[in-house]
């Protein structure tokens, strides 16, 4: 089942694009393992691959399910609810994010902590700002350098604060920024040093880097794999990354996928790189 929209209103189509649910709902969840959630006014539905419906619950908001449970505000106050549109931790947070590795960031009266499946605390308040848990660190600001580093998942301090910018860890590695952004590995060395104007995750062994204004791919030795010519890149999926570039369309490295032509006078280019076997971000 495909999640569509239509003037503000989602719906559900099979995989051949035939509408199964006219779309009716003010929002909707995608698909995951079989169950997606709904919502009309402040009613909650479960929607089954075959297009029946079921109200759960009433809640004022509903995300995505991830890793089996997803974030629902009912009363004012963030919770998580399982697939069968039970409450798994009941609401009482100001804030939550979904759960990664086991963990969920949720915040209350302004201080941000880590908990578990079970709402039990397992990281107590420490930092003002706190990212997801990726390759088992997650990213966090000192309060008083305002520098960023990253946390194991018992919230002991594994990569010293001290860069400007970082984001998510991705196959062990995260992009930082001191002067220009460069590439950590997850014992806090340097992988790639800062040579970059922008830098993305690292998926399939790739890396999005940007130079100037313009995007291109590095591996983790730092040969550039595709040079910096392009407008914006997408993330790979299954080898295969979108990029715009507004000259021209130009495919590297050969053979192309397909292109299609952007409405704004730039071009969507698909192509496939060798040997890469998962994504890379920007």
């Amino acid at each position: 089942m495909q999640l569509i929209e239509n003037n503000g209103k989602f719906g559900f189509a099979d995989e051949s694009r035939r509408v199964v649910i006219e779309p009716k709902f003010d929002y909707a969840t995608k698909f995951m393992r079989g169950r997606a959630y709904a919502r009309l006014g402040e009613r909650i539905f479960t929607v089954d691959a075959s297009g029946a419906q079921r109200e759960v619950l009433s809640f004022k908001a509903a995300g995505d399910f991830h890793e089996g449970l997803a974030t629902v505000k009912s009363g004012g106050k963030w919770g998580f609810i399982d697939k069968a549109g039970k409450f798994a931790v009941r609401p009482k947070f100001d804030f939550a994010a979904n759960f990664c590795e086991g963990l969920a960031r949720v915040a209350c009266k302004g201080r941000r902590f880590f908990i578990d499946k079970s709402s039990e605390v397992v990281i107590p308040p420490k930092f003002n700002k706190v990212g997801d848990f990726h390759d088992g660190l997650a990213k966090f600001m000192d309060r008083d350098s305002k520098k960023w580093g990253f946390m194991g998942k018992n919230g002991d301090i594994l990569i010293e604060p001290k860069f400007s910018e970082v984001g998510d860890f991705s196959e062990g590695f995260a992009a930082v920024r001191a002067h220009k952004w460069g590439y950590i590995n997850t014992k806090g060395e340097t992988a790639i040093p800062p040579l970059y104007d922008g830098a993305g995750l690292r998926s399939q062994g790739l890396m999005a880097v940007k130079v100037g204004e313009k995007w291109g791919f590095i591996d983790e030795n730092n040969n550039i794999i595709v040079p910096p010519s392009y407008l914006a890149v997408d993330i790979f999926r299954r080898g295969i990354a979108q990029v715009i570039r507004r000259e021209q369309a130009e495919i590297y490295p050969p053979p192309p996928i397909r292109v299609h032509r952007h409405k704004r006078q730039a071009y969507r280019a698909f192509w496939q790189v060798p040997d890469a076997g998962s994504e890379v971000y920007v």
